[in-house]
């Protein structure tokens, strides 16, 4: 690594450790990420998986965690939908603004908040700077886990909300359907007065034994933030897992989808819609491991 590389990731790290006090991982986790950040260079476009786009304007920004409050959640939350509503605003789980209750069998909370559902650092590749970032500093994420042959009622819509001047959100999302369960699951990503924010987004996802899960990922931040978002996914036999990603504005967007399929039979739909002018940039790097025979996607 050279000099410039290194103190580049240095001083990254170095302005978000200013507001940072606790996160969600288990302190072996983060103080594992935080050495391998001192290992770590910013990808460049001479890295294959990023070679279509340049991450300067991240790795040059000093950012910060900031905890800010909004008075209202309404205008981002999907128009007559029924569901479950969780908000969280640059990171940190807002109560005030969230709404769901328990169902039998299934578990919606913060992170933060659930001794039962763990994130599972071991299983994301921490040897790459945006994920390690994510496992040293994140605050908080969704925690969904549907029990074996439950349904969700209704969708579980989490509204990420990021506002600010320069504010980085390391979320961390756990999501598990469990063998024949059923659930619908909206990933929102928004902004108000926000300028210049980074979203850093990891999704732990399984896919149990002829379970059905859909996720909608909707990105609808400003036109000035970046996103870096990763849906790591595992499906296991006979199961159908289906994502939906809308992405309709941000400066730069790089969405990273790897999916696991472990298990015969599976079925796999990966759908977008991207809208872009100017000079935004969304790219998506999809890799769908089909690690047995007899499926599809």
């Amino acid at each position: 690594m050279n000099a410039m590389t290194e103190s580049a990731v240095k001083r990254f790290t170095e302005s978000i450790e200013t507001g940072f006090e606790k996160g969600i991982m288990d302190e072996a986790s983060r103080q594992n990420a935080v050495s391998k950040l001192d290992h770590l260079e910013f990808p460049t476009t001479r890295v294959e998986a990023w070679k279509y786009t340049r991450v300067a304007k991240i790795s040059k920004k000093d950012f910060c965690i900031q905890h800010n409050t909004i008075s209202d959640s309404l205008p981002f939350k999907v128009n007559g939908l029924n569901s479950h509503v969780i908000v969280f605003i640059n990171g940190f789980y807002q109560k005030d603004l969230s709404s769901f209750s328990a169902e039998d069998g299934i578990i919606i909370s913060p992170l933060s908040q659930t001794e039962v559902v763990k994130p599972n650092s071991v299983e994301i590749a921490t040897e790459e700077v945006f994920s390690a970032l994510n496992t040293a500093y994140a605050t908080d994420g969704i925690a969904v886990k549907i029990g074996a042959g439950k349904t969700l009622s209704k969708p579980v819509e989490v509204i990420n909300i990021q506002t600010g001047e320069s504010v980085i959100s390391n979320t961390r999302n756990v999501i598990i359907a469990e063998g024949s369960s059923s659930a619908h699951i909206i990933l929102g990503y928004y902004s108000k007065d926000a300028h210049q924010c980074f979203s850093n987004v990891i999704s732990e996802i399984t896919v149990g034994a002829n379970a059905q899960l859909t996720i909608d990922k909707i990105q609808y931040e400003s036109n000035e933030n970046y996103t870096v978002a990763t849906e790591q996914v595992k499906q296991d036999k006979d199961s159908t897992f289906t994502i939906n990603t809308i992405t309709l504005d941000g400066e730069l967007v790089r969405n990273n989808l790897n999916i696991e399929v472990l298990g015969h039979n599976c079925e796999t739909n990966l759908n977008g819609a991207y809208l872009t002018k100017g000079k935004q940039h969304v790219d998506n790097h999809t890799v769908v491991d089909h690690q047995v025979a007899h499926c599809e996607s």
